[in-house]
């Protein structure tokens, strides 16, 4: 699984992660179809594996992130939406970043971007 992190400031008051903006900003979220969109708060967190594997990288690996991150040394949400894109292989994060982003990775183990995505 590889990772890119896109900040979404799409409104000029960055929306709140809280769960009514994290699921107005899911609904207005544009990606491509063969992928699948969750709310893991204080996220959003797209994959192109099947949803329950999404949910299952969503869970384990994102949540269990910041559980870990908040006990250690965060107190609140980042005040902005943040979209984390996971990809099921490193074909598919290449071309991915190269095709939503316009991006050519440096690295395997992912990056951030404050571009949205050229299309979804």
């Amino acid at each position: 699984m590889a990772i890119l992190i896109w900040l979404a400031s799409n409104s000029p008051a960055h929306a709140a992660t809280n769960s009514s903006s994290l699921t107005h900003h899911l609904s207005q979220l544009k990606h491509p179809p063969d992928f699948t969109a969750i709310i893991q708060p204080p996220f959003v967190v797209l994959g192109d594996e099947s949803p329950a594997e999404v949910q299952l990288h969503a869970t384990r690996t994102v949540k269990f992130a910041v559980d870990q991150l908040k006990q250690l040394y965060f107190t609140n949400d980042p005040p902005e939406t943040i979209n984390i894109w996971l990809f099921k292989d490193a074909t598919s994060y290449t071309n991915h970043a190269r095709s939503l982003f316009g991006d050519t990775p440096t690295t395997k183990f992912g990056y951030y971007s404050s571009q949205p995505p050229k299309h979804g």
